[in-house]
């Protein structure tokens, strides 16, 4: 039986033609877990002490943080885990040079930021300063009293991306609903938007694992290649130092999910699943619920632990 099943058994007592009959049956333990999630100090709604305490409520055993491109809120975390007596993996989602979708990895289970992560989280970080004020810039043109100082401020957030821009937008009456920011200005192919600053996959992999992390690329679907090339695409990066791949993602439709599940299998690589909550930014994501609403199973956490085999058990 696999560790991570706690097998156990329920009574059940019930009368039937007036004798007291004893039902027995076999029950498996699986507990919760969230294997990508994000803070206010990207573009979540939640601080990341909000983040532990609501995953707490939820009742999940194991959480990761992986923030877009920062680590700032990893330590605040970490504490409110602590108390909350949850298990918590420091994480990253890195964003990679791709066209014509987007490839962003999962930096999991990080164990120190090295000089390498410092280096590339600073490359990141300047390059979404220099588009934000591009972005600000167009929104000028189109007529919006509007700068990245005001969005800045108005969002509280360390590292502001566009879901910022569409949240003060939305707040100062620029459009009827958040989504249209990007549907009209912000979104790919619309006036305002600009393109991501990014690292290549080989500098993401490197900072990762000298930070003592696993590299796995989130939601594979984004990269928008289709079922012909995805698994060469996806074995030629596992050639390149990837390790793993997130094979459920709530952005994700079940049927591709499992798609990748199987994939993932046939390629040995460690496979994760995560809701990709960010709270009120992206309604009807649930901390612990993945794609076609499916429990984040711990099987998921027990991937992690072939590669890191000293991270905590999950409690019986």
């Amino acid at each position: 039986m696999p560790p991570f099943l706690q097998l156990y058994t329920i009574y059940y007592i019930t009368f039937l033609n007036k004798n007291l009959v004893l039902f027995s049956f076999f029950c498996y333990n699986i507990f919760m877990i969230d294997l990508h999630t994000h803070s206010s100090t990207s573009d979540g709604t939640f601080t990341p002490t909000e983040l532990i305490q609501a995953a707490k409520k939820e009742g999940l055993s194991a959480i990761a943080l992986t923030d877009h491109d920062i680590l700032a809120g990893l330590d605040e975390a970490a504490e409110e885990a602590k108390k909350q007596d949850i298990i918590f993996l420091r994480g990253i989602e890195i964003s990679i040079n791709w066209k014509p979708g987007e490839f962003h990895m999962l930096g999991m289970d990080l164990r120190t930021e090295s000089p390498k992560m410092k280096k590339m989280i600073e490359k990141l970080q300047n390059g979404r300063i220099e588009r934000n004020m591009e972005i600000a810039y167009k929104l000028q043109q189109e007529g919006f009293d509007i700068s990245y100082e005001k969005v800045k401020e108005f969002a509280g957030a360390k590292s502001i991306g566009r879901p910022h821009f569409a949240a003060y937008m939305y707040a100062h009456k620029m459009v009827k609903k958040q989504q249209l920011a990007f549907d009209k200005y912000l979104g790919m192919n619309r006036p305002c938007y600009v393109r991501m600053k990014n690292v290549d996959m080989g500098e993401a992999i490197a900072a990762v694992k000298e930070s003592g992390g696993i590299p796995i690329i989130a939601h594979p679907m984004s990269l928008y290649l289709s079922w012909s090339i995805l698994p060469k695409m996806i074995s030629d990066f596992q050639k390149q130092g990837l390790m793993g791949l997130e094979a459920y993602n709530a952005s994700t439709r079940e049927g591709p999910c499992r798609r990748l599940e199987t994939l993932g299998e046939e390629l040995g690589m460690v496979m994760t699943a995560g809701s990709d909550f960010h709270g009120k930014n992206r309604k009807g994501r649930r901390l612990g619920y993945t794609a076609g609403n499916l429990q984040i199973q711990d099987r998921f956490y027990e991937s992690l632990r072939t590669v890191h085999p000293d991270l905590p058990e999950l409690p019986n």
